[in-house]
């Protein structure tokens, strides 16, 4: 019988630790690219992360995340 009452992390596709790293990428780079209100380039955000992550994050999870940040 298994028991379905627990979680397991899967190494091999560890997306819990890849939006953690896009996530204090975009962090970073907010804090070294926003000045006031003027808000951070989306080309220049992306650059950003994909650096920080040394290109392991896939860039439609990447713009997945960015879109909680834009402005309509």
């Amino acid at each position: 019988m298994k028991n379905r009452d627990k979680v397991f992390r899967n190494y091999a596709h560890d997306m819990p630790g890849t939006y953690l790293k896009i996530y204090q990428a975009m962090c970073d780079c907010f804090d070294e690219h926003q000045k006031d209100f003027d808000g951070v380039d989306k080309k220049v955000m992306m650059v950003y992360i994909m650096r920080a992550t040394k290109g392991c994050a896939n860039p439609m999870v990447v713009q997945k995340c960015m879109e909680e940040f834009e402005t309509r």
